[in-house]
């Protein structure tokens, strides 16, 4: 008996000495036995529950926290490995991981023969600390440069960053609110002014035009802004049906069938089943839609607009009404295949939505993997394709009464008809259009009374202007007096020189060509806008908003930034070999404070045109630090809402100082 308890304590000795497998260096003490002679241990999240030392890592999870398995997969996610990492940064990752034929650690230690039969073996830990030595001087030298560019604008425009605010701001503030006042009347009577020129220009044409003040009562604008929503989205679920197709063929070709993977074979078959069927069903033509579009839009604003206000058509009568019946006809023809079309999507995307949930992630299947991944950016882009479509009553009504209106006209207006005819009626008609030409009372006042009004606008226009510029500057003057703390300053003074670089900025527009559009976006906190206009001549111009406001948001910025790096380094896994397992799903990055190199500056842009059946459109950018601006990428997270991601100097933190992770020093 003496003899075997002396054996065990050698055995025990030598076991600590050799240190707990999967246990950080400084937590080996943990693992002491409570008594070396019982052998007794305490589970680390609950010592009320004593097992024997050698159930350490015996492959059977004996605590609830799972602390008696570090080495092992027993526990699953409740246990934490430790990765040494020699050469690299020491990491923890899920138990899980551990022996799944995987190497988790750059030194393959999650696996019990070191990963000499792992059939997915880790990036070296020589390696990735070279990539990562890369990736860190790209990214300073990224910052360096786009911070000398920021400081070369702002002494260019006379802008000093470290002057400090007003500090008699009640003076200010007060001042201000009279300035605020006194714009807002101004702009209250000149509108007044408008609304009653509109009225007398109204009176007139209705007497001089009845047709055409019939047209101009109808909003065409917003039948033609429906329509344009409509046939937009119509477009773009067209266009994400091709990608969708697009995927599963490629996945159909590349994934690996001797895998046998259940959820992508039964993928695979459905997709297949139903391609049979479904190229025969629906012909999705997205240029069909661009052409349509186009057309109807020229119909609406040019077309009737010149038909009625000449008062004669090349057209017989029945062209004039048939051509209105035409159009109605496009749009209830695509209205019902967007139904089926939609459907298809629902199908198709379904099909996806259940790849990515259930597909073997140990087979490590590229062509799955590369799907799935496509897929990730697919939604990120195209939120809403299939939701339903419907016209707003305004709008089948205005329908209603402008073929009430063409049907009026087509009798009305000079037609080759009418004109071969003779009668008395044409006789009278030619009789005062001629009478009206000859002196231009007709013509020529209402075209003055268009051009007062026109004039009238824009000094609205500019008075509206001054006074968000305006309205701007109280609003920041009341939030210094309420404002408190150092922090809190230091950003409104951050804010402040932001706005001022803006103002002064010139050119302030980035315009730049972003899959099949062109976008241009105005940074100005004035009049600063965002427009979306299709890459071809003549294209269609979808206003997405007005600037609203900027702020700083370092939490989004730094995780939008991890998101950026795991991207760019997917193919060497580098991210994730940087992200230790701090229990309940939590990461810790291994980074330092690089995730703070961006400032986190967000500005916001609201009240686009409404989207088809849906909100208003509106638009976020969020900046990273760089030496040139340019669009990233955009993004629709949600529906008509943009999410753009802008390179530029305005993305650059003149705080940030390099602090580099403990292990890498």
């Amino acid at each position: 008996m003496r003899s075997y308890f002396g054996l065990f304590l050698l055995l025990q000795s030598q076991f600590i000495e050799a240190g707990i497998r999967g246990v950080s260096p400084e937590s080996q003490l943990l693992y002491e036995p409570l008594d070396t002679e019982t052998g007794q241990w305490a589970c680390l999240g609950d010592p009320s529950v004593i097992i024997h030392h050698s159930q350490i890592n015996d492959d059977f999870c004996d605590c609830l926290d799972g602390s008696d398995e570090p080495g092992t997969s027993a526990c699953g996610s409740k246990s934490r490995f430790y990765c040494q990492n020699e050469g690299f940064a020491p990491r923890f990752v899920s138990g899980f991981k551990v022996n799944d034929g995987v190497c988790d650690c750059c030194d393959c230690q999650d696996e019990d023969d070191g990963g000499s039969r792992a059939w997915m073996e880790s990036p070296g830990c020589k390696e990735l600390r070279s990539e990562y030595d890369t990736l860190v001087e790209k990214e300073l030298n990224q910052h360096y440069e786009g911070l000398t560019v920021l400081r070369a604008m702002q002494n260019s425009l006379g802008i000093d960053v470290k002057t400090d605010h007003n500090p008699n701001v009640q003076v200010e503030t007060e001042q201000m609110k009279h300035i605020v006042l006194g714009l807002s009347n101004q702009l209250e009577d000149c509108k007044q002014k408008v609304q009653e020129m509109r009225k007398i220009y109204n009176d007139r044409m209705q007497a001089e035009n009845p047709l055409m003040h019939q047209y101009e009562q109808l909003d065409i604008p917003f039948l033609t802004a429906t329509t344009d929503s409509f046939f937009m989205s119509v477009e773009r679920s067209s266009r994400a049906y091709h990608e969708v197709v697009e995927l599963l063929e490629k996945l159909v070709l590349s994934y690996n069938r001797n895998l046998n993977d259940e959820a992508v074979n039964d993928v695979v078959k459905k997709y297949l089943d139903f391609s049979d069927e479904l190229f025969d069903k629906i012909n999705v033509n997205s240029a069909l839609d661009v052409s349509h579009r186009e057309q109807i839009k020229e119909y609406l604003e040019v077309e009737l607009r010149d038909l009625l206000s000449t008062g004669q058509s090349r057209y017989p009568a029945r062209a004039i009404t048939g051509k209105f019946q035409t159009v109605r006809a496009i749009i209830t023809a695509r209205s019902e295949y967007y139904k089926e079309l939609s459907k298809t999507l629902k199908f198709l995307t379904g099909l996806l939505d259940s790849l990515s949930e259930n597909y073997n992630v140990n087979f490590q299947d590229v062509g799955v993997k590369d799907t799935v991944l496509a897929y990730k950016e697919f939604l990120a882009k195209s939120a809403g394709v299939t939701d339903p479509l419907s016209f707003p009553s305004k709008f089948i009504d205005g329908l209603d009464r402008l073929s009430e209106l063409v049907t009026q006209a087509s009798s009305t207006v000079l037609t080759p008809e009418s004109q071969s005819s003779g009668s008395f009626s044409l006789t009278l008609i030619n009789f005062f259009r001629e009478l009206a030409e000859k002196f231009g009372f007709t013509t020529s006042s209402l075209a003055s009374l268009r051009g007062d009004i026109a004039a009238r606008e824009l000094k609205c226009s500019q008075l509206r202007k001054e006074l968000k510029t305006k309205d701007m500057a109280l609003m920041k003057l009341l939030r210094l007096q309420t404002e408190e703390g150092e922090s809190a300053q230091s950003k409104l003074a951050a804010t402040a020189q932001v706005e001022e670089l803006l103002q002064k900025l010139d050119p302030s527009c980035v315009e730049q060509v972003v899959g099949n559009y062109v976008y241009q976006l105005c940074l100005n906190p004035t009049d600063g806008v965002i427009t979306q206009t299709d890459d071809k001549p003549n294209g269609n111009t979808v206003f997405i908003g007005r600037f609203s406001r900027l702020f700083f948001d370092e939490n989004a910025s730094s995780q939008n930034y991890i998101d950026r790096l795991r991207l760019q380094h997917m193919d060497t896994d580098l991210i994730s070999h940087l992200e230790s397992d701090v229990g309940n799903f939590q990461q810790e990055m291994l980074i330092g404070n690089l995730p703070n190199i961006n400032n986190g500056l967000v500005i916001e842009y609201k009240n686009g045109d409404r989207c088809w059946n849906g909100p208003l459109r509106s638009a976020q950018l969020f900046f990273r630090c760089a030496k040139t601006f340019s669009i990233q990428n955009v993004d629709e997270p949600t529906r008509c809402n943009y999410s753009f991601e802008i390179n530029g100097p305005l993305g650059c933190s003149y705080n940030f100082v390099y602090r580099p992770p403990a292990w890498s020093q």
